[in-house]
Parts: structure tokens; sequence; C-alpha cells
């Protein structure tokens, strides 16, 4: 797979909806980094939005340790973005639904 070093963010990100919705929740600023660094994490791993580690899925503790976050606030966060349909959670493994679609390398 290509080496990824940046990813897509449009510029009325703050203007979608969800994360509107998201500015509005307690500690919304470290939410909204925790998405960032999920965005980052997937650029750099390049395995379709799909985190894994080998064939081990990232669980909610080494999130928090590789984003320097609180745990309970890698939980929210990662519990939100699962509201939200911003991930999915297949088989305890966390993935960014459309990766592809929103990540090509065109």
């Amino acid at each position: 797979m290509a080496d990824v070093k940046w990813i897509k963010i449009t510029t009325d990100i703050f203007d979608d909806e969800k994360i509107l919705l998201i500015e509005s929740l307690p500690d919304s600023y470290s939410i909204i980094v925790v998405w960032f660094k999920l965005l980052c994490l997937a650029g750099k791993q390049n395995n379709s939005g799909v985190f894994q580690m080998g064939r081990m899925p990232y669980t909610d503790e080494m999130f928090a340790t590789i984003f320097r976050r609180p745990i309970n606030t890698v939980r929210f966060a990662l519990k939100t973005f699962e509201d939200f349909g911003m991930i999915e959670i297949i088989n305890d493994t966390v993935t960014i639904p459309n990766w592809d679609k929103h990540q090509s390398l065109d």
C-alpha cells in the first residue's frame, strides 16, 4: 500500500451537523481532538480505516495511550462517533465507514 502522509479534511468541517452537536457536549474539544487523531492514525495505518495492530483490534485503552487522552474521554468519544455513524465497531474492531471514498489517493 502507498504511504499516506496526509488526510483530506473539508474546510467547512466545523459547519458539519455532527461536529456542531459534538461541540455542545462536555469536553467537546477533547472529543474533536480524538476524531482528528483517529483520522490521522487511519491515514498512517493505511488499512482502509480499520484499526488493527496486526490482527489485534485496537482497544479503548490503546487509543487512550496513543492519543494521550483520559480513557473516559476516549470511551465517550468513541461512543459518540458510533452513535453519529462516524465509526462502526465490527467484531470489536473500530472502523471508519467509507474511508476509501473520503480519503482516496486521487
